[in-house]
């Protein structure tokens, strides 16, 4: 299935809650983690360069693997879409409102990770645009899917 037509047909050909006749898999939401990445009072957003929310800035993450846990997931996402890598990973809420991206009906769990010094980024130009630190008073107003909510969520962890 091309990446057009998951976005079009996100349960693809097989109804809500049928399995697949080819693979037996059941066709259920999909799981996804993503990091949230604190240095310096700041956060790391990537500007997402593919649909959905192409242009918009979010913060990385991605699918879970087959045989992967959530943490590798998260280190893994993380280390592809900015080159950092990150040991410290702490639960920072689980964001499962059908309406919360395209559609999708996605399932996230956000993690928090605290960078202890200055990290020398990079992106994955094929799937990025752009990366940078935003201060936590200073987000770009073009956020993508309910990563507003996730941010929310640690302003009001860290004013506690």
């Amino acid at each position: 299935m091309s990446h057009e037509e998951f976005i079009k047909y996100p349960t693809g050909k097989i109804s809500k809650g049928d399995f697949c006749s080819h693979c037996g898999k059941f066709n259920s939401r999909q799981v996804c983690y993503d990091v949230l990445a604190v240095w310096d009072k700041k956060i790391l957003l990537i500007q997402r360069k593919q649909e959905p929310a192409k242009g918009y800035w979010a913060l990385p993450g991605g699918y879970v693997d087959w045989d992967e846990t959530a943490e590798e997931c998260a280190r893994r996402e993380f280390k592809e879409e900015t080159g950092c890598t990150t040991e410290n990973l702490e639960l920072l809420g689980i964001y499962s409102d059908p309406k919360r991206d395209d559609g999708r009906q996605n399932v996230t769990l956000c993690y928090l990770t605290r960078l202890e010094n200055n990290p020398k980024t990079k992106f994955d130009k094929e799937e990025i645009s752009d990366l940078r630190w935003f201060s936590l008073d200073d987000l770009p107003e073009k956020l993508a899917f309910d990563h507003k909510d996730m941010i929310q969520d640690y302003k009001n962890q860290v004013k506690q």
